[in-house]
């Protein structure tokens, strides 16, 4: 009965998981790039049965296993990974000159307090000093002209160290025309300034997501490559990868889940009971 307790407690654990992961895909559906998270779960290891104790027979002078092997039992689930999905999302028009889509692989470099992060919400503005930033300040960076760089190009080294001349974009207040090309190439009043860093890694599955749209590498990620082969759209947004209605129905299929694992553990309490309450004085 015990096992019984275990077993339900881990899906339980499990569907808590996925109800936390689907809640906040469905939070970040209007999120301009954000890419949703899926729970990938595994079994415990399972235990081998066999029956014991049963008479030794012979057959043919041959001796039959005592031991009859009667099959796989299995102890439970646990969550394995949380994996980012980053499947293309949809564009949209925003008629925001500083609004920017990637059409690729591939993230844009901001400057953070913790540090240089990867992101594919391309919500940006005029923020402080003409800077090109997030909604929440963090600078956009991009090379410098000259800006020739090619497809695959190393730009992030794995100490996270740029060999190349990075910078902030800043727009001037007397500025007439601010535009970027399909090629990530910033032009400021017609004269080429700057080309944007969009960098993906040799192992993107280890690049460590935070908060909604924020992504930092790791020892695990490798180098950071440029993505020439990447399209920069301006003044459109990328949706979110999320559906709606597929999020709500696997909402309801791990709270229906959660639940049966919870009437599970109420049974085999009412059971335990009797057997302490009842059996255990007769």
């Amino acid at each position: 009965m015990l096992r019984g307790l275990y077993t339900a407690t881990s899906g339980m654990l499990c569907q808590e998981a996925a109800t936390q992961t689907l809640a906040n895909n469905l939070a970040n559906v209007n999120t301009a790039g954000f890419k949703k998270d899926n729970v990938i779960y595994r079994d415990f290891p399972s235990m081998l049965l066999r029956r014991i104790n049963d008479p030794t027979k012979k057959i043919y002078e041959n001796r039959v296993d005592p031991w009859p092997y009667v099959g796989k039992l299995g102890t439970g689930t646990i969550v394995d990974e949380i994996y980012n999905d980053r499947t293309q999302g949809d564009f949209h028009e925003s008629g925001n000159t500083t609004d920017l889509a990637l059409n690729g692989k591939g993230f844009f470099v901001v400057d953070t307090p913790n540090g240089v992060a990867y992101t594919r919400n391309g919500t940006f503005k005029i923020g402080a000093g003409g800077r090109i930033c997030t909604l929440e300040g963090f600078p956009l960076l991009a090379r410098k002209s000259p800006t020739n760089m090619s497809d695959q190009d190393a730009v992030i080294n794995e100490k996270g160290e740029y060999p190349i001349d990075v910078s902030e974009i800043k727009v001037e207040e007397n500025t007439k025309q601010f535009t970027v090309g399909e090629d990530g190439k910033v032009f400021i009043d017609g004269e080429e300034r700057f080309r944007l860093l969009v960098v993906d890694f040799e192992n993107t599955n280890r690049v460590l997501k935070r908060g909604k749209d924020l992504f930092f590498a790791t020892e695990g990620s490798g180098m950071g490559l440029f993505q020439g082969q990447t399209r920069v759209y301006q003044g459109k947004l990328e949706n979110s990868n999320v559906s709606a209605v597929e999020s709500m129905v696997r909402l309801i299929t791990a709270q229906r889940s959660y639940e049966a694992n919870q009437k599970v553990i109420q049974n085999e309490d009412q059971s335990l009971n009797k057997l302490i309450n009842e059996v255990g004085r007769a």
